[in-house]
C-alpha cells in the first residue's frame, strides 16, 4: 500500500492513498470509527442513492450492480478525502524528521544496530 506522511508540530502522521477497500467491503462503518462523519454520511447517502437508481431505472433487480458502481466510486476517493480534510485541518507535507533525540543525543532513526551510550 502507498502511504504518504504529513506532518503537525512535530508530530508526523500517515495515511493511504489510492483505492480504499476497507470502504468497499463494510461502508461507511470505518469513516464512522474514524469520527470521520461527513465522508460516513456521503456513503450512506451514496448507498440511498444507488438503491433508488436501481429501483426507479432499472428494476429492483439490479440493486446489487448499482450498489456495487456507486460503491467502488466512493472507495476510489475516500482516501484523497481523507488527505484533504488532515490538510485543511493543519497538516502539511514536509520531510519527516532524519534523527531522533535520545537522552540529549541525535540519533539515526534509520540505523537501528547504533549503541546508545547511558
Amino acid at each position: 500500500m502507498k502511504t504518504i506522511t504529513l506532518s503537525r508540530n512535530g508530530a508526523n502522521r500517515t495515511i493511504p492513498t489510492g483505492f480504499s477497500w476497507t470502504t468497499l467491503f463494510f461502508g461507511p462503518i470505518p469513516s464512522m470509527i474514524r469520527c470521520h462523519w461527513s465522508f460516513a454520511i456521503k456513503v450512506f447517502a451514496c448507498d440511498a442513492i444507488s438503491m433508488a437508481f436501481a429501483a426507479f431505472i432499472f428494476g429492483i433487480d439490479w440493486w446489487p450492480v448499482t450498489w456495487m458502481v456507486f460503491r467502488i466510486a466512493i472507495s476510489m476517493i475516500r482516501n484523497n478525502v481523507l488527505r484533504l480534510s488532515f490538510v485543511s485541518d493543519g497538516w502539511s507535507k514536509e520531510p519527516m524528521q532524519k534523527g531522533i533525540e535520545l537522552r540529549g543525543n541525535v540519533v539515526d532513526a534509520a540505523n537501528d544496530e547504533e549503541d546508545y551510550n547511558e
